[in-house]
């Protein structure tokens, strides 16, 4: 096994340990029985002697498939023993030499949430192919990959253990939830399973059962439908291994659903909710989850119902999932590697029709596609994104959002001195008071594409990137009108004007002087918001010259971020119907290098390992270390009864966001500014007006 995975490899591994084991004797490689020797056996199934009756359905188990015509007719006797007996060890033999099974038709169709992982190894050998997993196995990271290599072998039984564990769950996995009640344990229903991949499955359990005592002397052993299901007493957790598959749950009530779904498989797979998201889920999804929506709304209302006080703060729940004018009935995710990236793929259905926030963002059928907006964006845009926006929807739907939400919070018990809960109409009518300005008005005049970008300030520097944001009005008065609206908001709570007027060629900026508003600005940062009408469009920016240089593409028409290679080969990924939607580009390329370029310096000087610290600065420099990486691509888009979102990332999007959190943190953490090791190129003159 490839050790750059063992990460990945380790924490499924655990998974299916956490997955459970269970128990049932798995059927051997029948030796040469006969048709009398099997039904001498069978009819020692009912013999007097307790040794000999043991004996009898150890071998018939052995015999295995050749046995299963006579322990179906035996389930015909008259003796009670024997018939009893032989319908138990038909079972057996039959899960024991099932074929391949998918465990979503093994989950009971009633589940709420399911997650499945089709094959373990194939999703490992799939990642190797992706442009992470090619860096990861490159000859660059050799020295990086020697130093984790001689790390794991300082403990060798662990790693040992490691290997043998992850060798033995190899293939499926899969849990779901059907009941939830976390005021009665008991009467929770869910259970987890993992295929064991090892040709000895009952050697597998009964490694896992000497080294953790799972059952210890005195458990329960409960025989179900040719199962053993093993609990250390009534009601605790338990186990089962049904074939080769382990089945964990938190009690037998739970496990039972699953052995059925296993005698006879359809459960959740064979649902129409199901059947009608799998289409959309990519043709060969590697991870999925399942959430029926509606029915966990349910669970949580009546959650929220069973505490005291708890009805109203379910009717404000129910209330506040009203505002958004549909309900969700179905939620899939599914996930998957496609040559260098990987694809992750999310669906809802519903029903009703979409009203206030969840309206805003909906393109009408007749309106321009959010990417043509992308045109105004530079080429070097590290983060771009494009939408919709309905001002007056969004107003709409955030006031009907937050009145909800006040009420929800006002019926939660709170301490005695904790401060009132902010009164959202009163804030928005003061601020009409002070201002002179009428917030349906301004939200109203709002409607179109919008978006924003962000760039990278250049060389190696802890500059913050430029950033820009747009938005379209209904037509060029009210964004005039608009404008007009920021000045004379930010001018009423101060004495002195704060927004100063910028001409420039055919055109007035109004840049925001932070300091005449109290906002603290660091020496080396050199934000001066401000913004400009162009037809109907309204453009924020961090600084006049990033201004400028938006301005000059809309001027110039200038298709700047659509021209950029990286982004037409990622867009040549989705169907039309996909590019139609709301658009999200990151150059992670960039943004790794320029990660990588702040944090390598730090990590040096805080390592003390004299080997890791001399690998790491044997590294090309992160541009070439990168260069292979391809950019995060996502698109969602809305229709009748269904909302559809694909993300294309190097990385699972799931981990790109939580690594990219965890960056961000660690660079606020440190402070940017005053990180050692950064390096800080001189400040480049201003530019000269009317120059780009």
């Amino acid at each position: 096994m490839s050790r750059q995975f063992v990460t990945t490899g380790v924490v499924l591994c655990t998974l299916a340990l956490a997955a459970g084991l269970g128990r049932a004797t798995a059927g051997e490689t029948p030796s040469a029985y006969t048709d009398e020797k099997i039904q001498a056996l069978v009819k020692d199934l009912g013999h007097d002697d307790f040794d000999k009756r043991q004996a009898a359905e150890k071998e018939l188990l052995q015999a295995g498939m050749k046995a299963l015509a006579a322990l179906k007719a035996a389930q015909n006797s008259p003796d009670p023993q024997v018939k009893t007996t032989a319908g138990r060890l038909e079972a057996r033999i039959r899960l024991a030499n099932m074929g391949a099974v998918d465990y979503l038709d093994v989950l009971p169709a009633n589940c709420i949430v399911a997650a499945q992982l089709k094959n373990l190894g194939a999703s490992r050998e799939n990642a190797k192919g992706s442009a992470i997993g090619k860096l990861l196995a490159s000859p660059e990271l050799a020295a990086l990959r020697q130093r984790l290599d001689a790390a794991l072998n300082e403990k060798p039984d662990v790693w040992k253990a490691i290997q043998l564990w992850a060798g033995r769950f190899n293939g499926q996995f899969a849990m779901g939830f059907w009941a939830m009640d976390f005021q009665d344990p008991t009467k929770m229903r869910l259970a987890a399973m993992g295929e064991i991949t090892d040709p000895a499955p009952q050697a597998v359990l009964d490694d896992f059962l000497k080294q953790t005592e799972f059952l210890p002397a005195g458990g329960n052993v409960e025989n179900y439908k040719g199962v053993d299901i093993m609990q250390s007493a009534p009601g605790a957790p338990a186990l089962a291994l049904v074939g080769k598959h382990f089945v964990l749950a938190p009690n037998g009530e739970s496990l039972k659903p699953i052995v059925d779904g296993f005698l006879n498989p359809g459960g959740l797979g064979a649902t129409p909710a199901l059947i009608k998201l799998k289409p959309a889920l990519g043709p060969k999804p590697e991870f999925m989850l399942v959430v029926d929506f509606e029915k966990y709304m349910q669970e949580i209302t009546k959650m929220f119902a069973a505490a005291p006080g708890g009805q109203a703060q379910g009717d404000a729940m129910q209330k506040l999932m009203a505002s958004a004018g549909v309900t969700i009935k179905a939620y899939a995710w599914s996930s998957a590697c496609v040559g260098d990236s990987f694809e992750d793929r999310i669906v809802a259905t519903m029903e009703g029709e979409p009203k206030g926030l969840m309206a805003a963002g909906m393109l009408p059928p007749d309106a321009p596609a959010p990417l043509n907006a992308l045109g105004i964006v530079p080429a070097n845009a590290v983060a771009a994104s494009a939408g919709y926006l309905d001002g007056a929807a969004m107003r709409g739907g955030l006031t009907e959002y937050l009145s909800a939400l006040k009420k929800m919070m006002d019926g939660m018990p709170r301490p005695p001195n904790a401060p009132a809960l902010p009164d959202f109409d009163a804030i928005l009518k003061a601020f009409e008071a002070k201002t002179g300005l009428a917030i349906p008005d301004l939200a109203g005049s709002l409607k179109g594409p919008c978006g924003f970008y962000v760039v990278l300030a250049p060389g190696v520097t802890t500059q913050p990137p430029d950033i820009g944001i747009y938005f379209t009005c209904t037509d060029p008065e009210k964004a005039k009108a608009f404008s007009s609206s920021i000045s004379k908001a930010v001018n009423a709570y101060f004495t002195t004007s704060p927004v100063k007027e910028v001409p420039l060629a055919n055109r007035t900026l109004y840049q925001l002087d932070l300091p005449a508003l109290g906002v603290p600005m660091p020496e080396k940062i050199s934000y001066t918001p401000c913004w400009a009408v162009e037809g109907q469009n309204l453009i924020i920016a961090s600084s006049v010259q990033a201004l400028r240089k938006e301005l000059t593409y809309l001027e110039n028409k200038t298709p700047g971020l659509l021209t950029q290679p990286d982004f037409v080969k990622a867009l040549g990924t989705l169907s039309a119907e996909e590019r139609k939607g709301q658009i999200l580009y990151v150059d992670m390329r960039a943004l790794m290098a320029a990660g990588a370029t702040l944090g390598l310096p730090v990590l040096q000087g805080t390592l003390t390992d004299p080997d890791l610290k001399q690998a790491l600065a044997a590294l090309p420099p992160p541009s070439q270390l990168f260069k292979d990486i391809p950019p995060l691509l996502a698109a969602s888009s809305q229709r009748a009864g269904r909302a559809d979102t694909v993300i294309r990332s190097p990385a699972p999007p799931i981990i790109t966001i939580f690594g990219v959190a965890m960056g961000a943190g660690y660079f606020v953490a440190r402070r940017g500014p005053g990180m050692p090791g950064a390096v800080r190129p001189p400040a480049p003159p201003d530019e000269a007006p009317g120059k780009f």
